[in-house]
C-alpha cells in the first residue's frame, strides 16, 4: 500500500544503470603482436576478477538508490504494512446485570440489544484481531480468560458462548468494570494498544462516591496514556428521560436458584436515582415466565429507596 502509488512507474529507471553499462562498454579489437604472450603473463587473472566483481558492486549500488528513492517519492504506508495484529487487543465489556432485563422503546428487553450489538461487533471485527469480552453482571469475569485470535473457529466459538449467557441478578458499577478491564495485565508482551468498547445499558448512570473516585482516577489514568481508546457501542436505544432513573438496586436471596417445590424470600430495593419525583413506577414478579404479581404506581421521591419482598416458588 502506497500513498502515491503512481510514483511507481518510474521504478523503471532502476535499469537506467544497466543501460549505459551496456551501451558505454568498451568494444575492444584482438591484433596478435610479438609481445603480447609476456603482457598475458604480467597480468594477474585475480586482479581482473576483482575489477569486475567491483563493477557489478557498482552497478548493483546505483540501482538501489533509484529503486529507494522512488520508493520514498510513493510514500509506502509503513503501519500498515508492518504493523502485525498481534500488538493490538480488543475488550468488550459486556453488561449483563438484571437491569438489562427492562424493556426499551420496542417493547423488547435491552439484553436483546445489547447482545445484537455485541454480536454484530465481533463479526465485523478483522480476521486475527486479539479479542476478550468482560462479563459484568453479579460479578466480573471473562468469557475466556485468555485473548483469543478470531480465527473462523474462534469467531464461532464466542458467538456460540455469548447467545448462550444469561443475564444475571445482580450487576456491577460501570466504573468498576472499566477499572478491572483498564487493570487486566495484557495477555502477552507483543500487545501494546487496546481498543475497550462497552455494551451498557445505559450511559448515564447514578454514581456513587466510590464510583466518582474511580472515574476521576480512570480519566487521569486515559489523559496519559496514549495507547487505550474507551467506546460505547450504539445500541440505537433512545436517550432516558432528563432527571429520571429508576431502577432495582439489590436483589437479596439466599441462593441463586430457587430449588423446585420449594419457597425462598426474595427482597428487592428499587430507587429514584434522579431528581425528578416519580409517581408512576411499577414493579412485576414473574417466575419462569409466568407473572405472579405486579406493583402499580409507586411512588418515589428523589434519591429515595423502597424495599419489595415476597416469597417466591
Amino acid at each position: 500500500m502506497f500513498a502515491a502509488s503512481p510514483f511507481l512507474i518510474a521504478l523503471f529507471a532502476a535499469g537506467i544503470p544497466l543501460g549505459i553499462h551496456l551501451l558505454t562498454r568498451r568494444r575492444s579489437t584482438t591484433i596478435d603482436w610479438g609481445a603480447m604472450d609476456f603482457l598475458r603473463e604480467s597480468i594477474s587473472s585475480s586482479s581482473s576478477k576483482h575489477q569486475r566483481l567491483r563493477n557489478f558492486v557498482l552497478l548493483l549500488v546505483r540501482s538501489l538508490a533509484i529503486i529507494l528513492l522512488v520508493l520514498t517519492f510513493a510514500q509506502p504506508l509503513t503501519s500498515k504494512l508492518f504493523t502485525s495484529s498481534k500488538s493490538h487487543e480488543t475488550i468488550l465489556i459486556w453488561d449483563t446485570s438484571l437491569s438489562t432485563t427492562s424493556l426499551d422503546h420496542k417493547n423488547r428487553p435491552i439484553q436483546s440489544s445489547i447482545k445484537e450489538a455485541l454480536l454484530n461487533t465481533l463479526n465485523e471485527l478483522p480476521s486475527s484481531s486479539k479479542v476478550r469480552i468482560l462479563i459484568a453482571g453479579a460479578e466480573l469475569r471473562w468469557l475466556h480468560p485468555q485473548s483469543l485470535t478470531l480465527n473462523k473457529e474462534n469467531r464461532q466459538t464466542l458467538i456460540q458462548d455469548v447467545q448462550k449467557q444469561k443475564t444475571d441478578l445482580g450487576g456491577i458499577p460501570l466504573p468498576q468494570a472499566l477499572q478491572f478491564a483498564l487493570a487486566s495485565h495484557l495477555p502477552s508482551n507483543s500487545i501494546k494498544t487496546r481498543d475497550l468498547i462497552i455494551f451498557h445499558d445505559s450511559q448515564q448512570q447514578f454514581l456513587t462516591p466510590e464510583d466518582t473516585s474511580r472515574w476521576k482516577t480512570i480519566q487521569q489514568n486515559l489523559q496519559n496514556n496514549t495507547e487505550t481508546n474507551i467506546t460505547f457501542a450504539d445500541l440505537k436505544l433512545p436517550p432516558p428521560l432528563e432527571g429520571v432513573q429508576t431502577s432495582i438496586t439489590s436483589l437479596t436471596t439466599p441462593l441463586d436458584t430457587i430449588p423446585a417445590n420449594s419457597q425462598l424470600p426474595v427482597q428487592i430495593t428499587l430507587q429514584n436515582h434522579g431528581s425528578i419525583h416519580v409517581h408512576n413506577a411499577h414493579l412485576t414478579w414473574s417466575l419462569n415466565g409466568t407473572k405472579l404479581e405486579e406493583s402499580l404506581n409507586i411512588d418515589l421521591a428523589p434519591n429515595k429507596k423502597r424495599i419489595f419482598s415476597r416469597i417466591c416458588g
